[in-house]
């Protein structure tokens, strides 16, 4: 399988995050009817992370922001 590398850039706090969290959720949950899709076996490496905020997202609460690891 081919593996693809995407990089989000975009100036602090200017909703990097919230805008992955939101598209996640659109493209992973089949309640959604969209073009694009992500079937269970094309989980990407990480989701954990981006699983706890589309659960925030959907609890109305704050996104948590993305801390550097350098």
């Amino acid at each position: 399988m081919l593996k693809k590398t995407y990089y989000m850039v975009g100036m602090p706090s200017s909703g990097k995050t919230t805008y992955l969290a939101s598209l996640c959720r659109l493209v992973s949950e089949a309640d959604i009817e969209t073009l694009l899709h992500m079937d269970v076996l094309e989980v990407p490496e990480g989701m954990e992370h981006i699983e706890k905020q589309i659960q925030n997202l959907l609890a109305c609460k704050e996104v948590d922001r993305t801390l550097n690891k350098t």
